[in-house]
């Protein structure tokens, strides 16, 4: 235990390094005497300092002017900034040791799903599994940086995160895949916000951080990532903006697309796959880099960790910053199933797509007829509602029920016919020699209780691969 003055405002600041409880009720011990903190403020910097001690007898210790720390019997303690070169603690449950202040004390490593802000001394065991790129913020206080790592061991995982100084220091230091004794690092709750792992904490590096690499031989049993999957078909029942993990094979993967973000004006480019399982399918969209290097001829097995369901047009899934992507990941047995699977039967068959509204069949959604839809004003919201309507056809615009469909798996736009064997697509701004014929047929239904003419009289029915026995 050390007293801390500072000379400019007098002010005392208790610093307690170690504290054990020995008895929880006792009277005053001793005849406790008031530091002289007049006499060691006005005193100049190679003054010495007095303190009483337990026998009324006095005793003078030289300090560097360097500190201003003071300890109880007399020694003088150093630094916070000379911590790093101490070779000596005080204290029976202190030990020495020769590496100095920064060495990890590897008896005390615990599980990473026992971790809590309570918790005093603890050490760390774990691979890191993810880590970002350095990212700027602007806040009150002015600008900053900082980055992100998610790590892992046998229990469970948790992210960290540095912020400037310490951005700097640790940024280059930690590797993807590497594993890190890691000790003396602050934790708080998560913010949900901007975490999604499966920890209600999260730890942040500070100054006094200390992160040592394991030997290339241990660690061997500490997994590369963990994943909780769930399958494709219960995203449709997981709340839009939340994210999960899910894995699948890639049956079709989209050209690079190139789309200018409407607040910033930049141009970002994304690339749509078509991500599937034994049960349904849905659109998964990359991003940035992620979507320029993907590369999906071969149709692998992708595993997503912390991605984002989107609910336009359906259920969709759409990466961030902070999302791991594993190809053909070889920490869970459901890689191997799944490319048995498609292999076998599944590169063939038509699933139940996600991303076209088919997670609608799910929902409870309710009947209403015209007027109601009318009165109520469904659809005319950002989000699409979904009801239930029984009616009957009263009439089908034949003139336009079939048009000339894009190729390319996952466009469904218009082609133009430019009279000289090819057929242009704008929407891919590719020329093309063949075409695919859809049905697109506008009707007018009645239910009874007021025709469909609120606003449209017409409502639309849509088939990307027809065949004539649909109609």
């Amino acid at each position: 235990m050390v007293n801390a003055i500072d000379k400019q405002s007098g002010r005392v600041m208790l610093m307690l390094y170690e504290l054990e409880v020995l008895q929880s009720d006792s009277e005053r011990i001793g005849d406790p005497v008031a530091l002289p903190l007049t006499d060691i403020i006005s005193s100049g910097g190679n003054a010495n300092r007095t303190e009483a001690t337990d026998n009324n007898q006095t005793s003078t210790s030289a300090v560097p002017p360097a500190t201003n720390v003071i300890r109880q019997d007399s020694k003088a303690l150093p630094t916070l900034d000379d911590r790093n070169n101490t070779k000596h603690f005080n204290g029976d449950n202190n030990r020495a040791s020769s590496k100095g202040g920064n060495s990890i004390d590897k008896e005390r490593i615990v599980n990473i799903d026992t971790l809590n802000p309570y918790m005093n001394k603890w050490t760390i065991k774990a691979r890191v599994s993810n880590k970002s790129q350095i990212r700027n913020y602007q806040n009150a206080r002015g600008p900053g940086k900082f980055f992100s790592c998610d790590l892992v061991d046998q229990s469970g995982e948790i992210r960290a995160a540095a912020f400037n100084t310490e951005c700097d220091k640790f940024h280059s230091l930690v590797e993807v895949g590497k594993i890190y004794y890691i000790a003396r690092a602050s934790l708080k709750p998560a913010n949900r916000q901007f975490n999604s792992l499966n920890n209600d904490y999260e730890m942040t590096f500070n100054y006094d951080t200390c992160i040592e690499q394991c030997d290339a031989d241990e660690g061997q049993c500490i997994p590369q990532v963990q994943f909780n999957f769930i399958p494709i078909s219960d995203i449709a029942n997981r709340q839009a903006n939340s994210v999960c993990d899910v894995i699948g094979v890639v049956k079709s993967s989209s050209n690079i697309d190139t789309i200018v973000s409407k607040t910033s004006q930049k141009e970002f480019n994304k690339r749509e796959l078509l991500l599937v399982d034994e049960n349904a399918s849905i659109t998964a969209t990359l991003w940035g880099q992620q979507a320029e290097d993907f590369d999906g001829s071969s149709n692998p097995v992708l595993a997503f960790k912390g991605i984002r369901i989107g609910d336009f047009n359906g259920r969709t899934l759409s990466t961030l910053s902070s999302t791991l992507i594993c190809l053909d990941p070889i920490e869970t047995p459901r890689t191997i199933e799944l490319r048995n699977w498609f292999d076998k039967e599944g590169k063939s068959i038509d699933l139940p797509d996600l991303s076209k509204g088919a997670e609608i069949g799910n929902q409870q959604a309710p009947f209403k007829t015209f007027s109601q839809i009318a009165t109520e004003g469904l659809g005319l919201s950002d989000k699409p509602d979904y009801i239930n309507v029984k009616a009957v056809i009263t009439f089908i615009k034949k003139e336009t029920a079939v048009y000339m469909m894009c190729p390319e798996e996952r466009c469904g736009k218009k082609v133009v016919d430019e009279n000289n064997g090819t057929f242009r697509c704008e929407k891919c701004n590719k020329t093309y020699n063949n075409f695919k014929w859809s049905y697109m047929v506008s009707k007018k239904t009645w239910a009874g209780l007021g025709r469909a003419e609120v606003d449209s009289p017409w409502a639309g029915l849509y088939w990307p691969n027809p065949a004539h026995s649909d109609l």
